[in-house]
């Protein structure tokens, strides 16, 4: 499983530095009130960020969008935002006109720890301007091992 400092660190390559204007990686507990630049990520662990614990990684992207504020929420185990803390779905709630929930089936095994790898592929997916069904296609017939070698070498 990927730790918050190894995502932040392939967040902060230069391939999402040119896309994404505000990168944050954190535990529920850490979410701030408002989301400033956009686009923006967060990938997000299910848990506080003082749990010593292994989460579960999940995924926002804000999009700028004319139509209004934009998210496109993703979860690898195709879970909805509000089976997570509160906190969760408050916060994309209040900054969100629309919101978009991109996988209502599991695209990650329940015996994976590759939660974070996932979230960083829809990441990239949703740069690349890739339909959704797509992409969530493209998860299940790529498979963990070459994902993760797609990603390790962007």
């Amino acid at each position: 499983m990927l730790s918050s400092r190894q995502i932040r660190g392939l967040l902060g390559k230069k391939y999402f530095r040119r896309y994404i204007q505000q990168r944050v990686v954190c535990g529920y507990n850490e979410l701030p009130f408002h989301v400033g630049l956009r686009p923006a990520v967060f990938i997000i662990n299910t848990l506080p960020s003082y749990d010593p614990n292994v989460g579960h990684w999940i995924c926002c992207f804000f999009k700028n969008s004319v139509l209004g504020n934009e998210v496109l929420f993703f979860d690898p185990l195709g879970k909805h935002y509000d089976v997570y803390h509160p906190d969760i779905g408050r916060f994309i709630r209040f900054n969100s006109v629309k919101i978009t929930v991109c996988a209502v089936y599991p695209v990650q095994s329940i015996s994976s720890t590759s939660c974070g790898w996932y979230c960083l592929y829809f990441v990239v997916g949703v740069i690349k301007r890739v339909s959704i069904s797509l992409l969530i296609e493209k998860m299940h017939e790529m498979g963990e091992m070459r994902m993760i070698s797609y990603l390790s070498h962007l």
